[in-house]
């Protein structure tokens, strides 16, 4: 029903870039495979945007090499930086 709906979040900060090579042979648990749509270089920080499916994520990397556009890429989620929400948007 749907006041059993969840919305799964996390902090673009908390995702981590992986090699899709590595996602995709389950070298790292709780990853998510998509491609580059856009990234946004300010200063230290680049923004990845990555379509995963129907979805739209953002990844926040600082001092590393950002992936190009249309690159397929792995996007871990760490278990522990996953929040929860009911219907009503309170915490889980």
């Amino acid at each position: 029903a749907a006041r059993d709906a969840r919305t799964m979040g996390m902090r673009p900060e908390d995702l981590r870039i992986v090699a899709a090579a590595g996602a995709s042979a389950g070298a790292y648990p709780a990853t998510l495979t998509g491609r580059v749509v856009l990234v946004e270089r300010l200063g230290g920080t680049s923004h990845i945007h990555i379509e995963v499916g129907p979805h739209r994520l953002l990844a926040a990397v600082v001092g590393e090499a950002p992936p190009e556009v249309g690159d397929v890429i792995g996007v871990h989620v760490p278990s522990t930086h996953v929040h929860l929400f009911s219907a009503d948007g309170s915490a889980v």
